[in-house]
């Protein structure tokens, strides 16, 4: 087990404030997502349905990333000096701290293997705890990736940007650096911060079908970042398995 990298010294009510904004910022950002939605369906009117389903998924994501790196970048890092609030630009950057100089690529060569062999387990367990009929449902991914037509390498391309790249960066920042450490602040235990940060971040993909597997994705990687102290370990760890699945759906596998 690895030293974790330090904390900045933010309040339990600046670390309930970050996390309540983060909340309204994440249903805000829908709203958002909405409009650029619209943006993009009127801006791109000769657009193949596959290009404006790629352009939907990514814009709305974007929109989420921007405001939630603006909220955690800035909240948490407001203090007060001399009667004045000042912003501490060593507490915003405290969260998205990589350990490049380490030996991070056999923490994720073994991590995604443990990552593989946890998910298969929670998704065999899943599959006997969730009705059948709730395994039908098809996602804005799924319909991005297998459109009735004009998928082409463009679209796909786009398409991947948000699963492959910008989300694994940003959930894993969210959950693991920011998240966990907070919770694990607020509440003085690793492992229920753990917990709870894994239930939530299943919970913010909104399926209930893969409610467990992400879950125990979540804990995982958790229990990854705890272990190795680098954050670089889960966010690439993410992509792998976020890169795999896109691939594998759009390749029909």
């Amino acid at each position: 087990r690895r030293e974790l990298p330090p904390t900045p010294e933010v309040g339990k009510r600046a670390l309930i404030t970050t996390i309540g904004a983060l909340a309204v910022a994440y249903r805000w950002s829908g709203y958002v997502a909405a409009l650029v939605d619209g943006f993009v369906y009127r801006a791109t009117p000769t657009a193949t349905p596959a290009m404006g389903r790629a352009l939907q998924v990514l814009g709305g994501h974007l929109a989420w990333l921007v405001v939630g790196v603006s909220v955690l970048a800035v909240v948490p890092a407001l203090e007060m000096r001399d009667g004045r609030v000042r912003w501490n630009r060593e507490k915003a950057t405290a969260w998205y701290r990589f350990k490049w100089k380490t030996d991070w690529l056999w923490w994720v060569a073994g991590g995604y293997c443990a990552s593989a062999l946890i998910f298969n387990v929670a998704d065999g367990l899943n599959h006997f705890l969730v009705p059948p009929t709730l395994f039908d449902d098809d996602t804005l991914v799924t319909k991005m990736v297998n459109p009735d037509e004009g998928r082409g390498v463009a679209s796909i391309l786009v398409g991947g940007v948000a699963p492959c790249v910008t989300a694994p960066w940003w959930e894993e920042v969210l959950y693991r650096g920011f998240l966990l450490r907070a919770l694990e602040r607020l509440c003085g235990r690793a492992d229920v911060a753990a917990v709870v940060s894994s239930l939530l971040f299943a919970a913010h993909h909104l399926s209930l079908t893969a409610a467990l597997p992400l879950a125990a994705l979540g804990a995982t990687w958790s229990y990854l970042y705890l272990a190795s102290g680098n954050l670089l370990v889960p966010v690439a760890i993410h992509a792998l398995w976020n890169a795999r699945v896109f691939a594998g759906t759009v390749l029909g596998l």
